[in-house]
């Protein structure tokens, strides 16, 4: 049964995670995936409207329903990685990461240490201040998860470097923006589909956890050759739209209706 607190060591331990992107900052939407067969959700505050309130509040309504939440934010500064993890996120992932010394900054950001995360022990995260120092420091080592998002035609040749810094604990190849960087429209391009092989196989030699994005079944076929440990499929306004289409096809061929 899926965990919030059982996320990480199956994140870790490279089991096969389905999520889904999140774009809409409506607490409604967490609530209801999280009746879902999901594994996790990504609230998507790179490309979609999530304020600091947003953030707090959807996060709140996913945990209600013992979903996992990873913010997916718009830059890693240590401003919005904290916020993140503050409101009691599972994890993040930063958006065009392109050098091990990026990842590193990211690592010492998002947890506590020297130069690292800022520490408050009133945070959601803390459970509002009834979590002890020690422990909160203890869990949040173990439970915090940080992942990569390769993206770049100039990240491609440091991606082993990259997931091999102790403390990513995944890559997200994202196969759109990867494609444009290479100067391609698609990500089946032949060029592309090699660039992804390649991150792919440098993340699995670093033995962390690769994911990326697909819109169907057929998209897994052609990625079996990445050994994913994690996939994000579509989104809610896609799944909403699908279904719409999908119940109008159904009423006016019942109908016979075209």
């Amino acid at each position: 049964m899926r965990s919030i607190a059982d996320f990480s060591k199956a994140f870790r331990s490279n089991e096969l995670l389905v999520g889904t992107f999140v774009k809409t900052p409506d607490p409604a939407v967490f609530e209801v995936l999280a009746r879902s067969s999901l594994d996790f959700v990504v609230l998507d505050a790179e490309h979609a409207p999530f304020d600091r309130r947003d953030i707090n509040i959807c996060v709140l309504a996913a945990r209600e329903g013992n979903l996992p939440v990873i913010v997916r934010v718009p830059s890693g500064d240590a401003v919005w990685l904290q916020q993140a993890l503050d409101v009691g996120a599972s994890g993040v992932i930063v958006p065009h990461v392109r050098t091990p010394a990026e990842a590193q900054d990211i690592v010492r950001l998002s947890h506590f240490g020297p130069g690292g995360r800022g520490y408050a022990g009133s945070t959601r995260a803390a459970d509002y201040t009834r979590r002890n120092i020690p422990t909160h420091l203890e869990i949040s080592a173990k439970s915090v998860i940080v992942i990569a998002q390769i993206e770049d035609n100039e990240a491609i040749n440091h991606s082993f470097d990259i997931a091999a810094v102790n403390g990513i604990d995944g890559v997200f190849i994202g196969p759109v923006d990867l494609s444009i960087s290479m100067g391609k429209t698609s990500p089946g391009d032949d060029n592309v589909r090699r660039a992804m092989e390649q991150i792919a196989a440098d993340v699995r030699r670093a033995k962390k956890a690769v994911g990326t994005f697909v819109n169907n079944s057929s998209d897994i076929d052609n990625y079996r050759s990445l050994g994913l440990g994690f996939v994000l499929v579509r989104s809610e306004q896609s799944f909403m739209l699908s279904g719409a289409d999908a119940a109008c096809s159904e009423i006016r061929a019942a109908q016979n209706v075209r």
